[in-house]
């Protein structure tokens, strides 16, 4: 609909900050609802195509945790233990990762 992208580019003009949730909205509205969600994320199918040159990296958003699912994951592949190292890059963790 060009009035509703019209709304969005005037948006953008004066409510900077709140662009991000109009374009989400102009997406979901034209292109449904499939681009707008992320599909679930499934730590098994990723472990499995992950090899010792290309290890599993997370860059996680402030609040989330993966710790107990990886740990479950390396439990049920015999990993625990010494073989698993987790390792925050925050608070001078860059030299020991």
């Amino acid at each position: 609909d060009k009035h509703e992208f019209l709304k969005m580019v005037i948006m953008r003009t004066y409510r900077r900050e709140k662009i991000t949730f109009k374009v989400t909205e102009f997406v979901q509205n034209n292109l449904g609802e499939v681009f707008t969600k992320s599909p679930p994320f499934d730590l098994t199918a990723a472990f499995n195509t992950s090899t010792c040159s290309t290890p599993l990296i997370f860059i996680l958003s402030p609040g989330a945790d993966v710790n107990d699912a990886l740990i479950s994951l390396a439990a049920a592949n015999g990993k625990d233990g010494e073989f698993l190292k987790i390792v925050s890059l925050g608070q001078g963790q860059g030299p020991k990762a």
